[in-house]
């Protein structure tokens, strides 16, 4: 079968959207447990176990990385939601 010019296989089409919607998905959660870190709640609640289970493998290679530079030791601040958050945007502007 001949497709015309720009024209995707309907799986490609269909993997390139589950892979969007799943990145999309993943920075809801952090963007999720940014807010739940300023939020005096139980660190034991059900959703912020979930929310902490799902994107901690994400971050901690990022915060160890962080880490290495020795002048970011002494940071208070933890950016590596921040930079997860912007390789995920990248990712997506690569599928899309």
């Amino acid at each position: 079968m001949i497709r015309k010019t720009g024209e995707e296989p309907l799986l490609l089409q269909t993997v390139r959207y589950a892979s969007y919607t799943l990145l999309q998905i993943i920075q809801g959660l952090i963007f999720v447990r940014v807010i739940l870190s300023y939020i005096p709640m139980a660190r034991n609640h059900p959703l912020v176990v979930f929310v902490f289970q799902i994107t901690e493998p994400l971050l901690e290679p990022v915060r160890r990385l962080i880490h290495r530079i020795p002048s970011t030791r002494k940071m208070m601040v933890d950016f590596s939601s921040l930079i997860v958050f912007f390789i995920i945007e990248v990712l997506k502007n690569l599928i899309y």
